[in-house]
């Protein structure tokens, strides 16, 4: 049964217009004229399809994140209820202080609950980091830097390295947020078609690579931020001096970015491609840049130029003013507190040469309209945080929090799960997380709370400096079937192989 339908109609259509979002890719697909009521495709079979019905069917059952949390608060003040009135203690191996459980639901507890609100909310690490990283990404993002720059990025790169650069452009994309997955797999779909490759392969290689690379890039995203915050609040129960930043596990998102981009091209190259067949249909020329991009490009790789040097002029110098004026060092130094900051303005910066060259920003209203949105859209986000401060501050105060992690501490010894052993069962249960959760915000403050501080209070009787759970934390989401971002991307791939041309 054949469609009368060019998906690359609607392809084109977006990628030449990128301020069109989701709502319009639909509007296009949902306009499709059938020459026969399409047939019910025969369900999947297999063991990896049923694990797939079993993952889509509890995350179905999940709750809405901030339902989620709420029942995490009333099971944290229950819990404290229960642990007090059983007597349940531990001694910290590193203070010898004996640690009781406290009663939330007594009187003192409720006052403490109700005077601390809104103190719990406006001291949560990750509400400000996150809500000022998404200024620069914010203007970055509207302005059409971050499109034009894929889109460049992919279109240009030479016939041998296309795969490797949708890759790594997929990864760097989560610095955008979700924005990636809606702007690359069309881009990527069209590059290959205009290659006479499958362009069902593109859109699934870049699908692929922003979900599974989500955790990964070469620069301090948004997400770091927000996983920086969750690890501070966490390990500061059991050490109330505990100071972390965002840029901690750069050095692990650098490797997991290198390693990533050559699996998934063998991957694609070995295994998507060939199982896809040969492509059968007709071949299309990718669309260049417009005059307005391309000099907006070229204004904002200037501005980075200048950003950069700027940046290398109050570091690179011993008596840099970036560096720390006792010890000259940058481990430990203004220039690790000032990085969030930093990476605004690293996004920030271009975003607005772009703007003012390309022709989106024409004056301080439309750059105060694109961080309005790009803070708007934030707002699940900050009242998710409202709910996970005031759980995690229950933890603390209940002393439920410390006494999980020595208890848990006490238990992996007894075991003998220690080390790589220890590293990899956090990485199974964090992927188990992952896959059922469909956004790094819920599944990190649910984590956090025992993980971190367990693995804190785990390495206080060993040499090691320190200990980081969440940027070890893989995040599959190329397996989340509840994701936000699902609808399109399946909705992309299933409309387009309804086409007798995508058959292999």
């Amino acid at each position: 049964m054949k469609v009368e339908f060019n998906m690359f109609v609607v392809l084109l259509r977006y990628v030449g217009a990128p301020q069109r979002r989701q709502t319009c890719i639909r509007r296009e697909l949902l306009a499709v004229r059938t020459v026969a009521p399409p047939v019910k495709a025969a369900k999947p079979s297999g063991l990896f399809n049923a694990f797939l019905d079993v993952v889509e069917y509890l995350g179905n059952k999940l709750p809405d994140p901030l339902t989620l949390f709420t029942v995490f608060c009333v099971l944290a003040l229950i819990g404290s209820y229960v642990a007090a009135g059983a007597g349940l203690e531990a001694v910290n191996p590193g203070t010898k202080e004996v640690i009781k459980a406290v009663n939330l639901l007594s009187g003192p507890g409720l006052v403490k609950i109700l005077t601390g609100l809104v103190k719990n909310f406006t001291s949560f690490p990750p509400l400000g980091l996150v809500l000022v990283t998404m200024v620069g990404v914010g203007v970055a993002d509207k302005s059409g830097l971050i499109s034009a720059l894929m889109r460049t990025a992919v279109i240009k790169a030479p016939e041998a390295l296309i795969v490797p650069t949708i890759i790594f452009f997929g990864i760097l994309g989560n610095a955008a947020g979700d924005s990636a997955f809606i702007v690359l797999p069309p881009i990527a779909a069209m590059v290959f078609l205009s290659l006479h490759r499958h362009p069902l392969a593109g859109m699934a290689l870049a699908y692929a690579a922003c979900a599974g690379g989500f955790s990964a890039n070469v620069l301090i995203t948004m997400t770091d931020a927000l996983a920086a915050g969750f690890t501070q609040k966490a390990a500061q129960l059991i050490d109330p001096n505990f100071i972390t930043n965002p840029a901690n596990n750069w050095f692990f998102l650098i490797a997991a970015t290198l390693v990533f981009t050559p699996l998934a091209t063998w991957v694609n190259n070995h295994i998507v491609e060939p199982r896809l067949g040969p492509w059968q249909g007709e071949s299309v020329t990718a669309e260049p840049l417009k005059a307005g991009e391309a000099r907006g490009l070229k204004a904002a790789a200037l501005a980075t130029v200048l950003y950069v040097a700027l940046l290398l002029l109050l570091t690179v110098p011993t008596n840099g003013l970036l560096r720390d004026p006792k010890t000259h060092s940058l481990v430990i130094s203004p220039f690790m507190d000032s990085i969030i900051p930093i990476t605004m303005f690293l996004f920030l910066i271009p975003g607005l040469a772009y703007g003012y060259a390309a022709g989106t920003i024409k004056s301080g209203r439309d750059t105060s309209a694109m961080i309005s949105k790009a803070l708007a859209e934030m707002g699940p986000f900050m009242a998710l945080a409202f709910v996970a401060a005031q759980f995690l501050a229950f933890f603390q105060w209940s002393n439920l929090g410390p006494i999980i992690a020595i208890k848990g501490a006490e238990f992996l010894q007894n075991i003998g799960l220690t080390g790589l052993g220890l590293l990899i069962g956090f990485i199974v249960v964090s992927c188990l997380i992952n896959i059922l959760i469909a956004t790094p915000p819920p599944s990190g403050p649910s984590s956090h709370p025992s993980s971190s501080p367990c693995s804190c209070c785990w390495v206080t009787t060993r040499p090691s400096p320190s200990w980081r759970t969440v940027s070890a934390t893989p995040s599959p989401t190329p397996l989340r079937r509840c994701s936000r971002t699902s609808p399109f991307s399946s909705g992309s791939l299933s409309s387009t192989t309804k086409t007798s041309a995508w058959a292999p």
